[in-house]
């Protein structure tokens, strides 16, 4: 230890220009770095590698040839929807859409074809070149009533008062993303099973690379064609109102808001920061210095993240605002004890001073990182892709600010001339004394409300749930959340969930007439007993209030029989199946049915504004009817969809809190030993940190307030955090302990010195968080709000039920009767 101080001596203290030089190239060099930096909000950002229920999903929409889409809602400000104008200005519309690039298709009233009201026979029908609603001699609410009832077009096109319509807005499969997609998977999976040789391993990081750098290429032309669709509806405002919803949309939306969030939190941060520290320390080199450390902190993990490739998620993203306030916590315990050592020593010179500072706080600040990275390393075992990677992110970043502080805090305060000493903190030291006082005749009220909190803590983590609405996360002034809800209102819901059922081996089919009638069928779902089954599926589905649209093949049959005129027998439906065109199979038979795979698909849309849907009871209870109810085999039934990926996101949650949480108990019991050598010692250390955190987890628990992607990990955060106060507070009131041995005495001085390090970092770590209320990401809001409450719990703790906890149990080897302190 004494070669490596000499060592950090002669760099830090006596070369303390040559490392201020060498910090400003790095951060030149990682500054350039942060323009290139990723934020990347889909699917993939959310899901861990190689998730079964993810792949299956990617099966399906390759199989059934899915796409993205945009979806406009379109009302006219004046007129008759259906009028000359109202139809000419609707088509302007759709032919702007349709020369944007990466638009493959467009859907609306204008272009479907017109199968019922068109007065065809079935034959004319079949052979296709069906007319549409710009088709001569159409008779206009002859279509106006088709969208309206027709089995397909009802609840996709058309608004049920008729005054509202739907402009789907195809966008072009892009089929080198998805075989990029493909390769990667493939190799990643041949990597978990340990077929990669060194080749592999190079082929692997070169697919992962091509496929970043690809994905983000096409996510920025995604971006690109919703900033045109929004640029074409703000210029036609006077004549109609739209709202633009769809994945893609929510997606780039989520980016803009992360991105919006990381630069303007930081930049919120950094100037509270400054108006507190001119507050407290009311000296500019208290103000400058710290901030300055900060922002070389914050800058290099940017820049590192970059080089590494690293991409930031929506959890991720708020790295930037907890690095601050980890990187500003250390630095301002390093200010209050150089400030200390400057009145206790007036003789000693400047390096002097920064030596002392140095020597006395590092084993502290080492203890308070490795407890905090220990907090964050716990989210690796949460399962949550985006958790982990927040996880990963922060751990990096605690050790940056941990160099960071050590190198440049001496560096630049050597330089500097010798403070004088500091008469400003006696006020604040009397206030934090007022816990000391209120400790000592209050030990056992303290005892009382410390169990009596864990208790109803306790009782409301026990009610926690998971299950929350997708809407829930956006203002209801934001664009997500008022187009989501035209698009359920009047469309027939927006999250959707495919059904794919699988015909039974072939020895067990029955091909009997269950649906009435008994000619040969072509295919096991084509036919009157197929259909008879899907019937049954797609009517309960429809009987469920939070369901919206549903599609099968009941709907094609549907709209055969009102074509027919009468029940299809099996041989109908055999004809009718290989009579129909190729164009119009897509629409009818093609979304539907796989004959290769012996399977059928049946897909709904959710209605995710009904403050009666709950995700996972929806899901089971499908799987109840269709295996229980109908009697279809397990193994033949697949859910998947939007609904299901996101319910799988949310029903993780819960176990990833459980996970963590014992995970993050146990690192900082392990830690506290490691750095006390004592058990009891980091019993009592964790116990009010903890409380702190199950109090909010309780809080959400009894007011009904559902877990999410950010809020699963405050209580890792909180721990991690609020533990640094108890770490400072307990080797400062060992030190006072040591030299007076009197825990009374302690207690006090403790109050005095520390006390106020800790009051000072937890209002900065406080309003840190607070900033998070103007996000329009509603998890960051109640993630700010919370974590913010959560430390103020865990500062009081500290000061109030800790050293009554040392005091009653006196874990110091000299145990001295507790007596008031001498005046």
């Amino acid at each position: 230890m004494q070669t490596l101080w000499r060592y950090y001596d002669w760099i830090f203290l006596r070369h303390a220009r040559w490392v201020l030089s060498f910090f400003a190239i790095v951060l030149s060099v990682m500054a350039v770095q942060i323009p290139s930096l990723r934020i990347d909000a889909s699917l993939d950002s959310l899901i861990l590698e190689g998730d079964a229920a993810t792949a299956y999903a990617r099966t399906i929409g390759n199989r059934y040839q899915g796409q993205d889409f945009l979806v406009l809602s379109y009302q006219r400000v004046r007129g008759s929807l259906f009028s000359d104008t109202g139809l000419a200005h609707l088509q302007k519309i759709v032919a702007e859409l349709a020369q944007m690039p990466d638009v493959a298709s467009i859907n609306s009233i204008l272009s479907v074809p017109l199968i019922e009201s068109a007065d065809m026979s079935f034959v004319q029908v079949a052979r296709g070149n069906l007319p549409n609603l710009l088709s001569p001699n159409i008779d206009r609410q002859k279509a106006k009533q088709e969208f309206l009832t027709s089995p397909i077009y009802k609840d996709m096109l058309l608004a049920p008062e008729g005054n509202v319509t739907a402009i789907q807005v195809n966008i072009r499969r892009d089929q080198r993303y998805h075989d990029l997609l493909q390769r990667r998977q493939d190799m990643r999976i041949l990597r978990r099973e340990g077929q990669l040789d060194d080749e592999g391993f190079k082929r692997l990081k070169v697919a992962e690379r091509e496929f970043r750098q690809y994905s983000d290429q096409l996510f920025a032309r995604r971006g690109d064609l919703i900033r045109q669709v929004r640029s074409l509806r703000d210029r036609e405002r006077g004549e109609a109102t739209m709202f633009l919803g769809g994945i893609p949309m929510i997606a780039d939306d989520i980016t803009t808001f992360v991105r919006y969030d990381l630069y303007v939190f930081s930049a919120a941060v950094l100037a509270i920061i400054t108006l507190i520290l001119i507050v407290i320390f009311r000296r500019l080199r208290w103000v400058l210095l710290p901030l300055l450390i900060c922002m070389t902190t914050a800058v290099f993990m940017l820049g590192l993240l970059v080089w590494l490739g690293w991409s930031l998620s929506v959890v991720s993203s708020n790295f930037v605002v907890l690095l601050l306030i980890v990187t500003l916590s250390m630095t301002v315990h390093l200010i209050v004890r150089y400030r200390e050592f400057a009145t206790a020593k007036p003789k000693d010179d400047q390096l002097d001073l920064v030596r002392h500072t140095v020597r006395f706080m590092l084993r502290p600040c080492t203890y308070m990182a490795a407890t905090t990275i220990t907090a964050f390393m716990s989210l690796l075992i949460s399962g949550i892709r985006p958790v982990i990677d927040f996880g990963w992110v922060m751990t990096i970043g605690i050790c940056c600010a941990f160099i960071t502080v050590f190198a440049l805090f001496p560096s630049m305060l050597v330089l500097l001339r010798r403070s004088p000493p500091q008469t400003d903190e006696k006020d604040l030291g009397t206030f934090t004394q007022y816990f000391a006082q209120f400790v000592e005749r209050r030990g056992l009220m303290v005892i009382g409300l410390g169990v009596a909190i864990a208790i109803v803590s306790i009782v409301g983590i026990t009610q926690m749930k998971v299950d929350n609405r997708f809407i829930d996360y956006f203002d209801d002034d934001t664009e997500i959340y008022r187009g989501m809800g035209v698009i359920d209102r009047k469309f027939g819901g927006t999250i959707t969930m495919d059904i794919v059922i699988t015909a039974p081996a072939i020895e067990e089919e029955d091909l009997g007439d269950d649906f009435g009638g008994g000619d040969t069928p072509l295919s096991y779902w084509f036919n009157r007993n197929g259909i008879g089954q899907v019937k049954a599926i797609h009517e309960y589905l429809e009987s469920i209030p939070e369901v919206g649209k549903v599609l099968s093949l009941y709907t094609t049959y549907q709209l055969l029989h009102r074509i027919w005129g009468t029940d299809l027998s099996d041989l109908e439906l055999a004809f009718a199946q290989r009579m129909i065109s190729a164009d119009l199979s897509g629409i009818l038979l093609a979304p539907y049915l796989s004959e290769t795979h012996r399977e059928t698909r049946i897909t709904l849309r959710a209605m995710e504004t009904s403050h009666d849907l709950h995700h996972h009871e929806l899901i089971e209870k499908i799987q109840h009817h269709l295996i229980n109810d109908l009697g279809m085999a397990q193994e033949n039934v697949r859910l998947t969809g939007a609904l299901v990926l996101y319910d799988n996101v949310l029903q993780s949650l819960y176990r990833s809190q459980i996970l963590t949480v014992g995970g993050v108990f146990l690192l900082i019991m392990a830690m506290f030993f490691i750095c006390f050598w004592s058990l009891r010692l980091a019993l009592l250390g964790v116990i009010p940190t903890v409380i702190s955190a199950m109090a909010v987890l309780g809080f959400m628990g009894l007011t009904g307030m559902p877990l999410d992607i950010m809020t699963v990990t405050i209580a890792a955060i909180v721990i991690g955090m609020g533990v640094d106060n108890t770490i400072h507070y307990i080797y400062r009131f060992r030190h006072e302990h040591n030299q007076h041995g009197d825990y009374n005495a302690a207690m006090y001085r403790a109050h005095a010195t520390i006390g106020h390090a800790m009051y000072y970092t937890t209002i900065i770590i406080i309003c840190g968080f607070i900033i998070f209320v103007l996000s329009n990401f509603t998890p960051s809001v109640f993630f700010g709000i919370l974590t913010a409450v959560a430390m103020l719990l865990a500062l009081i703790g500290a000061l109030v039920l800790l050293p009554e906890l040392l005091c009653l149990f006196r874990p110091f080897e000299r145990v001295i009767p507790r007596k008031p302190p001498a005046d």
